[in-house]
């Protein structure tokens, strides 16, 4: 049976010789059995900079902290080498340890702007995932308030030239900011025919 605390422990011997020569110390965070399974946690730390890292059955959520901006380890990737990446961590390992060797790679190779620099990079990232968290939030929440059913319906009313019912089910909307280009286009035709 893998142990998670001690693959965890094995997997930061990996990472030390980098966060250490760089001022971060190692801090041992919670480990136990959650309804995933086993599970342990880890942190390293210097002043207002963390580096989060949580194992089950390998190395999977990998997050970095400057003081309240926190990013994932792939959304800070994507904002320091673009879409087609060449960050060797990608959130998963088949080998527990190859988790941790690919997370140092990425450190060594990439993460300056965290080790060393002023953080502008990451914090930078940290807003554009926090606000694409936030849009998928929203849209989650318009299917649970109706809000997708009354876009579809809006379509459907559209095509039978109901264009008050178009424009009662589009102003209704909790999420109106969901709308696509189409469907703004649609509500105004709608408003100007139903004068």
């Amino acid at each position: 049976m893998v142990n998670p605390r001690e693959i965890l422990r094995a997997g930061c011997e990996i990472l030390n010789p980098i966060m250490i020569s760089h001022g971060f110390t190692f801090i041992e965070g919670l480990s136990g059995k959650g309804s995933g399974g086993n599970f342990a946690s880890s942190e390293y730390v210097r002043n207002e900079r963390h580096l989060e890292l949580h194992f089950r059955y390998s190395l999977g959520l990998v997050t970095y902290h400057l003081s309240a901006s926190a990013v994932s380890h792939l959304s800070y990737m994507r904002e320091l080498l673009g879409e087609s990446g060449g960050n060797h961590y990608q959130g998963f390992s088949a080998e527990p340890l190859d988790g941790f060797r690919n997370l140092a790679y990425d450190l060594e190779n990439f993460a300056d702007d965290f080790l060393n620099g002023n953080g502008e990079v990451l914090v930078k990232a940290a807003i554009k995932e926090a606000a694409y968290i936030t849009t998928e939030n929203k849209l989650d929440m318009s299917g649970y308030v109706g809000d997708t059913r009354k876009r579809e319906e809006a379509h459907r009313l559209f095509r039978e030239n109901n264009f008050e019912k178009v424009i009662e089910n589009l102003e209704s909307l909790v999420y109106p900011e969901l709308l696509k280009d189409s469907e703004k286009k649609i509500l105004e035709i709608s408003k100007r025919n139903s004068r």
